[in-house]
């Protein structure tokens, strides 16, 4: 196994450089990383994916948010990194990218219910109130107590009386 010349940290599988010692080059971080990843050995979209959410709980954004679009990069399909993505993008007030992944998210898994109602926050903040209804209804009817949904409903509702 090799290991990280640095930190003396094993590299994860395949990798050639040290994701916690390797610092990034500005101004785009996943650009690079996602180079990185294509030059070395394959590696899993699963390990993206989870160094992705362990950069994410360690506070470091960048990279958490570089990892999970390797991860897309490897795996397409994968509906958790698109949601991470997309609520992320959404909490930057990044409404159309937001959007792009949470659309993704809907496509992969219709019944990942915080996908449908982050959707239905995008929608209604690019002024559809049909669509986000849409959304947070459906959700209601497979959680029918789900608090973001009614929560979502309730802001509808009050759009509609103005």
């Amino acid at each position: 196994m090799l290991q990280c010349p640095k930190c003396k940290q094993p590299l994860p599988s395949g990798w050639r450089v040290c994701p916690n010692c390797y610092q990034l080059p500005e101004p785009s971080p996943t650009k690079q990383i996602i180079v990185l990843i294509k030059k070395s050995t394959p590696i899993s979209w699963q390990e993206c994916f989870q160094l992705g959410c362990d950069a994410w709980l360690a506070g470091e954004q960048a990279r958490a948010l570089a990892m999970w679009q390797a991860s897309l990069t490897v795996n397409p399909s994968n509906y958790l990194a698109h949601f991470n993505l997309g609520t992320w993008y959404l909490r930057q007030n990044l409404i159309d990218q937001a959007r792009r992944h949470l659309v993704r998210v809907r496509h992969l898994k219709p019944d990942y219910l915080p996908g449908r109602v982050n959707l239905g926050t995008v929608y209604l903040l690019q002024g559809d109130p049909a669509r986000a209804a849409a959304e947070y209804r459906y959700v209601l009817t497979q959680d029918p107590h789900h608090t973001g949904a009614q929560r979502g409903i309730q802001l509808v509702e009050r759009l509609a009386k103005r």
